[in-house]
């Protein structure tokens, strides 16, 4: 339930006054449904290290901090240039010649960085570097991938000035040279020659492993359990390892009437708790009644808009509210990186990874009414001469899926509680790239290892939460969505021509309810015709995604650099004295 934030001061003096600064933070980065608490701080030879929402998961040495969770014990993660423990982890240590950044293997925690001539920033919170920097650049790229794909996009900060530790990263400040050093190690898909029955042993062995290795107490931590293979894979390795059923939680969230729909996470859920003689609780996450704006609002302090996910989380964050008030220490996430779903095109493993762009939603030149950036692959995401398309589907899972979507959604819950992932350790990893494509595929192993331990539970077919759709398809949201995309803010952030589609799209699903239900249309005159006919441009190349979902995340982009812009502001005038 922490951020983490670590500066180091070229000029040691200048760090009592960075610490006062701090401590003014922690309102700005606490969402409004909790009360903020005062950050952790420690100082010493120039270096500021602070724990906002400190947590009893959360481990601090002088000024090294370390999110998330490490395996085994007796680990020098603290110490800069020691060996990275294995674990779902970021690190941030530091020591009078060092300043060092260390991500896990799949950076399940991100951190971000920034070096001035004066200052070295690191934190989880882009918008705690923001504010410490007192300025801030928008990045249009990052706004062109969040309207395409829902993220960031590769590599990408809100502002153009940060960077990501990538998977497997260390990033290394010299002090004295004031040099930085980055370093990745991402290591390749490599199958082995085995019989599948030596795999299978090799992936059971190394999943008990990881759930037995994590320094924490059950009874205090939370098993999300849904439908599906990996959650129930994760409790049943936990009873494998010896963890009795008396002390492991489960929990279950989605709409109220799920709970009794055969085929639901939430019906299969609770027979699967039933089965095992395990703690059940299902949470109704039906949608707020608080007003949608502050919904909103919530969700992007939450996570900072990396994500443009909110369809988990219209209760308005009470569930997880809800599990910090009880003192749940965290949640055991069961993200992965067995393989993917089977792919025939190149533009199967795009969708598949989440890098699909703007004109893979919108082609041909419907794309050029969206005045934002061409949208560009790293080099290194390309597929290689002699890879296969199973093979770099998931080498992007590794690269791209794992660090930009699914640590994003971790973000969403750690301002509320911690989260760990052991089917990410090493170990388990490991197993996974020296399988054959064939049981990779699918999770082909992982899948019959999870049903041959439960046999008889059919997976469920459908999710218990409500789709985004519900949220956003209603005249009040859509109204609500016309007029934002109007605004200053909505022009700065997204430019006019990007603005002006994604009002049309609203327009016109406004436009054809009204037309249903035998309402007046809300506009007349010029700016109606002009909305009218962008938007029947648009529909006649249909796009693969409901445009009103992408106006939604034209209104994260627009509010994430309304956010930022006050960030920097609120602290301009102490980073410029």
């Amino acid at each position: 339930m922490s951020r983490a934030l670590l500066v180091c001061h070229r000029r040691a003096a200048d760090a009592e006054c960075t610490e006062h600064r701090i401590a003014r933070l922690a309102e700005r980065l606490t969402p409004d449904n909790l009360v903020p608490a005062l950050p952790q701080i420690a100082r010493r030879d120039g270096v500021v290290a602070a724990v906002f929402e400190p947590s009893p998961a959360t481990a601090v040495h002088e000024v090294s901090i370390r999110l998330g969770a490490t395996t085994g014990a007796g680990s020098l993660w603290w110490k800069p240039g020691a060996k990275a423990p294995d674990g779902c982890f970021a690190l941030l240590r530091a020591d009078e010649d060092r300043v060092e950044l260390v991500a896990d293997a799949t950076a399940s925690r991100t951190l971000w960085y920034v070096l001035t001539d004066d200052l070295f920033v690191a934190s989880s919170s882009q918008r705690a570097i923001v504010a410490l920097l007192g300025s801030f650049e928008p990045n249009h790229d990052a706004a062109a991938w969040m309207l395409s794909s829902a993220t960031l996009g590769p590599g990408n900060a809100w502002d153009l000035r940060l960077a990501p530790v990538p998977p497997g990263g260390r990033v290394t400040l010299d002090r004295r040279s004031w040099r930085l050093r980055a370093a990745a190690d991402s290591a390749p898909l490599a199958p082995q020659d085995l019989a599948p029955d030596e795999h299978r042993r090799r992936l059971e062995q190394a999943v008990e492993a990881a759930v037995g290795s994590f320094e924490h107490e059950p009874a205090m931590w939370l098993l999300p359990l849904s439908g599906g293979i990996d959650s129930r894979g994760l409790l049943l390795a936990h009873l494998r390892a010896g963890v009795p059923a008396d002390r492991l939680r489960c929990v279950t969230w989605g709409r109220r009437a799920a709970l009794e729909e055969p085929g639901t996470d939430a019906y299969v859920a609770r027979a699967l708790a039933e089965r095992f003689g395990v703690e059940h609780r299902y949470f109704e996450t039906d949608v707020s009644d608080e007003d949608r704006d502050v919904l909103i609002d919530r969700f992007l302090v939450a996570g900072e808009g990396r994500i443009g996910h909110i369809s988990g989380y219209l209760d308005g964050f009470e569930l997880w509210r809800r599990f910090r008030a009880e003192g749940v220490h965290g949640v055991i996430r069961g993200d992965h990186s067995f393989g993917g779903a089977p792919v025939r095109t190149p533009e199967a493993v795009m969708q598949n990874a989440g890098l699909l762009t703007l004109e893979d939603h919108f082609p041909g030149d419907a794309r050029t009414w969206f005045d934002l950036p061409r949208q560009t692959l790293p080099a290194e995401f390309a597929r290689g001469a002699s890879e296969s398309l199973d093979d770099w589907r998931d080498r992007l899972r590794q690269q791209f899926r794992l660090p930009a979507v699914m640590a994003a959604l971790t973000d969403l819950k750690t301002p509320y509680v911690e989260v760990v992932n052991p089917l990410l350790c090493e170990p388990v990893a490991e197993c996974n790239r020296h399988l054959p494509v064939e049981l990779r595929t699918g999770k082909r192993l992982w899948k019959e290892i999870v049903n041959a331990w439960a046999p008889g539970v059919t997976p469920a077919r459908r999710p218990a939460t409500l789709p985004v759709q519900g949220f956003l398809d209603d005249d009040d949201m859509l109204e609500r969505m016309m007029d934002e995309l109007a605004s200053g803010d909505a022009l700065d952030a997204l430019g006019p021509g990007t603005s002006r589609s994604l009002r049309a799209s609203v327009y016109d699903r406004l436009e054809r309810r009204r037309a249903s239900s035998s309402k007046p249309a809300r506009a007349v005159g010029a700016a109606a015709r002009k909305l009218r006919s962008v938007a029947r441009k648009l529909r006649h190349r249909p796009p693969q995604i409901d445009p009103v979902v992408v106006a939604f995340r034209g209104i994260i982009v627009t509010r994430m650099n309304a956010m930022l812009e006050k960030d920097a502001a609120a602290f301009a005038d102490a980073a410029h004295s």
